[in-house]
């Protein structure tokens, strides 16, 4: 079982499937999504709102979504991702989005990484340490990890630990363990 930890879990869970308008990039756009509750069904594929729709014709256009509905509740809305700031136009955009704070690599340069990303279990970490120094304030925090990217045939062997029978791909071998190591790490979440 590569999700031990998420797989246990019953009381207070929600579990189901999330369709996607991305396979092996284009990460942003899944984001803006979740995050507006709208769709790119009708943009086209080349279509990226993250760097067209905010900076269209030199404008930049605030987008109601999930971080300005949570500040309106007084929540102190932070975007999250352990890379650069400039990546998929997320320092414009995020800002754009209602978040109040944008957390990027800098926050997280200290953490340990797994096939040089920030780990999740880092990750997860600083996270925790943020909220503990907001006192009682309510957070809203979206949080777009690293650790998983891909780029699975750079995970050193030794350090597989999730196996398929009858199936040797070292690539899903990779990509398997990287979920697991994900699942250990929200279970200390």
């Amino acid at each position: 079982d590569y999700m031990p930890y998420i797989h246990s879990l019953e009381e207070n869970t929600e579990k189901g499937w999330l369709s996607v308008p991305v396979l092996g990039g284009g990460t942003c756009n899944t984001e803006w999504e979740v995050l507006s509750g709208n769709s790119k069904v009708l943009t086209g594929s080349t279509f990226s709102p993250y760097s067209s729709y905010y900076s269209a014709h030199g404008k930049q256009y605030n987008t109601a979504s999930l971080a300005s509905a949570a500040e309106a509740e007084g929540y102190y809305a932070v975007a999250s991702h352990p890379y650069g700031a400039s990546n998929w136009n997320r320092s414009t955009v995020y800002p754009l989005m209602g978040f109040q704070e944008f957390l990027s690599y800098d926050y997280f340069a200290d953490c340990p990484t797994i096939r040089d990303y920030v780990s999740d279990a880092g990750n997860f970490q600083r996270l925790i340490e943020y909220a503990e120094d907001k006192d009682d304030q309510p957070i809203f925090i979206f949080n777009v990890t690293m650790q998983n990217h891909s780029g699975y045939l750079d995970f050193d062997t030794e350090d597989i630990v999730i196996k398929t029978e009858g199936f040797d791909s070292k690539e899903v071998n990779s990509y398997l363990t990287l979920i697991y190591e994900s699942d250990q790490a929200f279970g200390e979440l």
